[in-house]
């Protein structure tokens, strides 16, 4: 049986900059599915059914239609955390004189 090295001791600084690291590659990777689903629409219109390899299918669906009908509003559930980090800006330095 080997021993598995103790994980460190996470500090705060070191737990941010992880945080701060996944939602950077999270922002990519959504900015990436976006540009992605802006070519997938060039292809196809709302409501065109698209199957996969692997058997799934995948429709092209319209927020703002209601039963088939455009509609100027889109009602979708939404959560807030309790707590989020807001980044403070350094002041600018003072010019001694």
């Amino acid at each position: 049986m080997t021993d598995k090295p103790k994980p460190k001791p996470r500090t705060p600084r070191t737990i941010l900059a992880a945080l701060l690291a996944e939602r950077q590659a999270g922002g990519e990777a959504y900015a990436r599915a976006d540009e992605l689903l802006a070519q997938l629409l060039q292809k196809c219109e709302a409501g065109e059914l698209i199957e996969l390899a692997d058997g799934r299918r995948f429709q092209v669906h319209d927020n703002f239609t209601k039963n088939g009908q455009p509609t100027n509003k889109a009602w979708k559930p939404c959560g807030l955390n309790r707590f989020d980090l807001k980044e403070i800006k350094r002041p600018p330095a003072s010019k001694k004189g």
